[in-house]
């Protein structure tokens, strides 16, 4: 029912409910007004009973009409706060959507790794910091008392100095009290000239004593000088003896052969087809391979034993070879820049390449199937170029050219097994540079050549470089530093992600896109490759001559210069000890002259003092004392200055601590600052991807809400209307 019938159907009733309450005016009403006489009194009270009822349950529907409207009011109020709250919410998760996709760009695995590089560094530098304060406080507190120790000992110093200035002083009054007593004028007279001849007789002593050190001295270097003679002399017989005799053996060089890079070993002529049509009928380009780059020029000297040596063959020691071309490697890959280790040659690697030499023999088949295992030999991968018939049990080449030559031929690839096509004119084929490869990207634990030969086959001799590897595949060691042209990439949302290849084999690269259409080009971790210097070797033979001897004629001119010279220096010795011998005689002389004097003088001395013996005791006794108290004043004024320097020091180093803790502190604090911001930066960028989906799921979220909130106030809003209508 709606709310405008509820209110008239209870007026009504109302009304009905007030006639019959008072029907005596009614009737008074009815008399005056209708002509209608009377009323029946029961149909009356019938129809109030049921007013009366319908009155209640009007009141009844009318109040749970009206809390209704009450209640939904209430509801469309709370679902418009709900549904702005829910707008204000979603429009929060749209910014926080838009920043998290913004920082989500910026967290790339390589910036969070230079990041996270950047907070190592910050923590290591927290650490120092702490170190240096920890250190810095130590030396402070250290220097501190350092400094209150030296003021302890300069305060001590001072009390000593005034001490000791008292005791000067009174010592000082007991001996002018002691001269008072007597005649003290003849009796310091007379100790004057004691004391004078006594000076001089010391003087004379001291002289004979340094005139007869200096005739031992003489006397003894005289002895050395004898005796560094004879020990020179002794070398200088030696020399002569080990220079030789007066002829000695020359050797003069005598080149037999020089051997050359030919032509067609560094430079290869263009091929007479350029495609051919592969199995699936596609078109395939060639092109011949470039000529060998060439890293200057240089010669190697062979010595052979005989002028006739280089026309025997000798049998080849394939270690030896194996060594050479190891070392031949390391330098190839130096000069491109390449620092991938090259193994060292092993008896492994040495045992496996002779079994694979001794396996092509035996088949007779230049190929690289084998049925060895690699397990068997104990390792795990390998890898090899293979030859034939550049390998022979003997040879006329030394080694080293043997060496310089398999390295050649295997870079030069120019007799490859077989020609490698490509899909476009500008590209070439790697595989026609894959004796190269193992060169520049192979390493290990072990390397050698092998070689097997046999008359009875076709090419007489097979031989592999092998790689072999007991930890790792041979390809997995990459350059310290990979080329951007060589680095491999993915794109994720939007961004382009770089990483290194699997393989250092796969940092070859060949194409033919320079001015030579007709020769290929070929790259290693982007770079053109260059090969050893062009090496000529030369075989030279020694021949032995018998010219004169020159160190043996300096030797012995030598020897006879010291001879003369040393007889000088004797003879000078000699002279000069004569003469201090006749100086020391004169001053003992003098001295026994002087010392008789003395006597005379101390007897007159002690004659005179034994008169005033007890008052001069006196005054010996106060000057000693005197003397005693002015040295230790003296010491002690010494040593205050000497303590009050070190104070001066002490504190100069203490306040240098001082600063450098105060510097130390405000470091750590500056340090501990930006860990915390790389810390909060490094988590931030590895919760980037997170924070991202949170904020399109907290959205996905916010707009359910808002939709949800958006249908309930629709709905309230209509409840509302319908109560009100």
């Amino acid at each position: 029912m709606k709310k405008e019938q509820v209110l008239i159907g209870l007026g009504v009733a109302t009304a009905m409910v007030t006639a019959f309450n008072g029907h005596a005016q009614a009737d008074e009403v009815v008399n005056k007004h209708s002509t209608k006489s009377t009323v029946n009194q029961s149909e009356t009270k019938k129809d109030a009973d049921v007013s009366e009822s319908d009155v209640k349950k009007a009141e009844v529907k009318l109040n749970q009409t009206i809390e209704e409207e009450k209640n939904a009011q209430k509801l469309v109020d709370k679902m418009q706060q709900e549904h702005t709250s829910t707008v204000t919410n979603k429009n929060k998760a749209d910014d926080a959507l838009k920043q998290a996709q913004e920082f989500a760009k910026q967290a790339s695995p390589e910036k969070i790794k230079n990041v996270e590089k950047d907070l190592v560094a910050k923590q290591v530098t927290v650490k120092k910091a702490e170190d240096r304060l920890a250190g810095a406080k130590q030396d402070e507190k250290q220097a501190q008392a350092s400094v209150e120790k030296q003021e302890t000992a300069v305060n001590k110093a001072k009390a000593q100095v005034n001490q000791r200035a008292v005791d000067v002083k009174k010592a000082q009054n007991k001996v002018t009290e002691a001269e008072k007593t007597f005649d003290w004028n003849t009796l310091r007279e007379i100790q004057q000239e004691t004391e004078k001849l006594d000076a001089k007789v010391k003087a004379n002593q001291n002289k004979v004593s340094s005139l007869a050190s200096s005739v031992s001295k003489t006397e003894q270097e005289r002895k050395a000088l004898i005796e560094r003679g004879n020990k020179t002399r002794s070398t200088l017989e030696k020399n002569l003896k080990s220079a030789g005799d007066e002829f000695h053996t020359v050797t003069v060089s005598h080149e037999i052969k020089s051997n050359s890079v030919s032509e067609s070993e560094s430079k290869t002529p263009p091929l007479d087809e350029k495609t051919f049509v592969g199995r699936d009928g596609k078109t395939n380009y060639v092109a011949a391979n470039e000529d060998v780059n060439f890293s200057g020029e240089r010669t190697e000297t062979i010595v052979v034993k005989s002028k006739d040596d280089i026309h025997t063959p000798h049998v080849v020691d394939y270690k030896k070879v194996s060594e050479y071309v190891r070392n031949y490697l390391i330098e190839l890959r130096r000069i491109n820049g390449i620092d991938i280790p090259v193994p060292p040659v092993t008896e492994k690697a040495l045992k496996y390449g002779k079994a694979r030499a001794d396996e092509m023999v035996a088949n007779d088949k230049l190929s690289h199937d084998t049925k060895l295992k690699n397990q068997d030999f104990g390792f795990k991968d390998a890898t090899e170029n293979a030859t034939a018939g550049s390998v022979p049990e003997k040879s006329r080449l030394s080694e080293k050219e043997l060496a310089y030559k398999e390295l050649l031929s295997y870079f030069n690839d120019y007799s490859n097994a077989s020609l490698y096509g490509a899909s476009t004119p500008k590209e070439a084929n790697t595989f026609n540079y894959g004796h190269r490869i193992p060169l520049l990207a192979a390493s290990g634990t072990g390397f050698a050549l092998g070689a097997s030969s046999s008359k009875k086959t076709t090419f007489g001799n097979y031989g592999v470089m092998t790689f072999i590897s007991e930890a790792k595949g041979v390809y997995d060691t990459l350059p310290t530093v990979i080329s951007p042209s060589e680095k491999r990439s993915y794109v994720y949302n939007g961004k382009t992600y770089y990483y290194n290849p699997s393989s250092s084999y796969f940092l070859a690269r060949a194409e033919n896109k320079d001015g030579d259409p007709d020769h290929s080009e070929f790259y290693f971790n982007g770079k053109r490759v260059k090969f050893l210097p062009k090496t000529t070797f030369r075989y030279v033979w020694n021949e032995i001559t018998h010219p004169k001897n020159p160190a043996y004629t300096k030797a012995k001119e030598a020897l006879d210069s010291f001879n003369r010279k040393q007889k000088n220096e004797e003879t000078l010795m000699r002279d000069k000890i004569s003469s201090l011998n006749k100086n020391l005689t004169i001053a003992k002389t003098t001295l026994n002259t002087d010392q008789k004097n003395l006597d005379k003088t101390k007897k007159c001395l002690a004659d005179l003092t034994k008169q005033n013996q007890s008052k001069l005791n006196v005054l010996k006794s106060a000057q000693s004392e005197l003397s005693k108290q002015q040295t230790a004043l003296n010491i002690a004024k010494s040593e205050l200055s000497k303590q009050e320097s070190q104070l001066n020091r002490l504190k100069a180093i203490k306040n240098n601590k001082s600063h450098a803790s105060k510097n130390a502190e405000q470091s750590l604090v500056n340090a501990k600052n930006d860990l915390l911001k790389a810390k909060q930066h490094v988590l931030a960028l590895k919760n980037a991807p997170r924070k991202l989906e949170e904020a399109k799921k907290s959205l996905m979220i916010a707009k359910q809400k808002l939709e949800e909130f958006k249908k309930a106030l629709e709905n309230a809003n209509a409840k509302l209307k319908k109560c009100k209508s």
